[in-house]
């Protein structure tokens, strides 16, 4: 058999095979593609070429439904703007843990909002935002108001510790108190008793005494001599020493009852809160309702009167005061 030539369809590779080939199926030694030899349509053994074949089609690409409908609209909704939204409003179960994460992801949802057109969102992580802030502005103004009162109340606390410890610490031990003076402080002669230099405090109908305020009305006759203890107009605690002489510049000494003027008006009253209510007891020259005392006082100057007093008075408790005190004048 004789042998003819033809062309690769697919490469245009020149071949060359027997005529028992024809129709049958070669594969392509240069681009391996398997086609079918072509027969001889004329004589002479000339080179048959075969029409390239169609160009091939890739397949059609079948997308989802989901994925569709995202082309078809051209745009996704943020995840971040979603997660501001939630972890801002779960603040009121994980507190802080909520709403600053919810700030967190809502600037980051903003951001890549403008950066891509196709995401939107931004009123999700506009609203988480502001719940977010929100709570942040909530909660300071509640630690602010928790942090006053706790200071107030510490404030509080401090200065009637410090009251206290005066109160007990002067009435424990009055500086020069002498053999006449009861361990506490109250005595029935003032007799070579020495006035404590420290603030005036005492104990009266029971209480710890601490003097808050001093006043000194020195224009009327018989004199006011007023020390009052706690807030307000009458205080918890106020005693009130009413003398028929001066006392600016001068020492008054009633070391006992029987020193006590009989023919003047020489008083002190006691007035005490408890239970709500104001109690009222006066003391005069009588010592089983009556007083002692020593006072020093210097003149005035702007209009205050600084003094020194040691005053026991005949009640059951035992009442008396001691220290040094400074008066403004009415």
């Amino acid at each position: 058999m004789s042998e003819f030539k033809f062309d690769c369809p697919t490469c245009a590779q020149h071949l060359q095979a027997d005529e028992a080939y024809q129709g049958s199926q070669i594969q392509c030694p240069a681009c391996r593609t398997t086609f079918t030899v072509p027969r001889l349509a004329t004589p002479g053994g000339a080179a048959l070429r075969l029409p390239p074949p169609a160009p091939t089609l890739p397949p059609p690409v079948v997308q989802s439904p989901t994925r569709t409908r995202s082309l078809a609209t051209g745009a996704t909704t943020s995840r971040l703007a979603v997660a501001s939204l939630v972890l801002s409003i779960a603040t009121i179960i994980l507190g802080p843990f909520g709403c600053i994460p919810g700030i967190i992801c809502g600037h980051l949802a903003k951001a890549r909002i403008r950066r891509d057109p196709r995401l939107t969102g931004k009123g999700l992580a506009t609203a988480g935002l502001a719940v977010g802030y929100g709570f942040i502005g909530v909660g300071v103004i509640f630690f602010a108001v928790f942090g006053l009162i706790f200071l107030k109340a510490a404030g509080q606390l401090q200065q009637e510790t410090k009251r206290a410890v005066q109160a007990t610490s002067q009435a424990s031990a009055p500086a020069g108190m002498g053999s006449g003076a009861a361990s506490d402080g109250w005595t029935a002669d003032l007799s070579g008793v020495s006035i404590p230099t420290g603030p005036l405090n005492g104990r009266l109908h029971g209480h710890p005494f601490h003097c808050d305020q001093a006043l000194l009305s020195p224009v009327t006759r018989p004199v006011f001599l007023t020390l009052r203890q706690g807030p307000g107009l009458q205080g918890d605690l106020k005693l009130t020493l009413i003398l028929s002489s001066g006392i600016e510049g001068q020492t008054v000494n009633y070391l006992t009852t029987a020193a006590i003027p009989a023919a003047e008006d020489n008083r002190v009253e006691l007035l005490w809160r408890e239970n709500g209510q104001y109690h009222a007891q006066s003391f005069a020259r009588a010592f089983n309702r009556g007083f002692v005392l020593r006072l020093e006082c210097a003149a005035r100057s702007n209009n205050h009167a600084k003094g020194r007093l040691y005053l026991c008075l005949g009640d059951g408790q035992q009442s008396y005061v001691a220290g040094t005190f400074d008066a403004q004048l009415q």
